[in-house]
């Protein structure tokens, strides 16, 4: 679980940190679009996290999660290998959108999966949120440092492209494997209380002996 959350936050913090970056170092772009593309990736954010509800809820997490990893997967390929007018002045919008699309499922769905693994156990809640909080917050500065003491290197005319592709493109294809392994992530019933449930079990095992009586 940790792996998993982990990887959902490395995707989306880093795409956040270095595609502005990515804009202007390497595709050279001004600073109109180097403001407008970051509030498209943060617009398209916000409204996928009101869809992906109900693809959680009609699909499951697993199919939710992997379906923003495909997402952030296939932006990073289209990242690595985008280039010319075409690319620079009209499909970044795009590439852009699907930034933020694919960070609001990963994130979003993540949490969700957190809170069902869960469940009622409430006394190590703060524990595993904390937990992962730190986790999170290691391997970013980790990525983040390293990404930026490479900088300087002479083959880095393409640092922020390779950075976004590699980094992002990584930690996507890492959290799929990780939700992949998970045994269950369906929410538990919390609409009965725990008397009532143990109640209606032993009235089903009543019901069984009878019968097989």
């Amino acid at each position: 679980m940790v792996v998993l959350y982990m990887a959902t936050r490395l995707f989306a913090n880093i795409s956040q940190a270095f595609f502005p970056l990515y804009l202007h170092d390497n595709l050279m772009l001004g600073g109109q679009k180097i403001a407008i593309l970051p509030l498209v990736m943060y617009a398209l954010s916000f409204v996928m996290s009101i869809l992906i509800k109900p693809l959680n809820k009609y699909f499951g997490r697993k199919v939710a999660f992997c379906f923003g990893a495909a997402v952030g997967i296939g932006v990073s390929v289209w990242v690595r290998l985008g280039e010319g007018y075409i690319y620079k002045t009209y499909l970044i919008y795009v590439v852009a959108g699907m930034y933020g699309i694919s960070s609001s499922a990963l994130l979003v769905t993540s949490l969700g999966i957190t809170a069902d693994l869960i469940g009622e156990d409430l006394n190590n809640g703060a524990f595993i949120y904390g937990l992962m909080s730190f986790a999170d917050k290691l391997s970013n500065g980790a990525f983040v440092m390293m990404i930026q003491y490479w900088t300087c290197f002479p083959s880095c005319s393409m640092h922020y492209r390779d950075s976004l592709v590699y980094v992002c493109g990584g930690a996507a294809i890492l959290g799929s494997i990780a939700v992949l392994t998970l045994y269950d992530t369906t929410p538990p019933r919390r609409d009965q209380p725990e008397e009532e449930r143990s109640k209606e079990q032993e009235a089903s095992t009543n019901t069984e002996v009878a019968i097989n009586a």
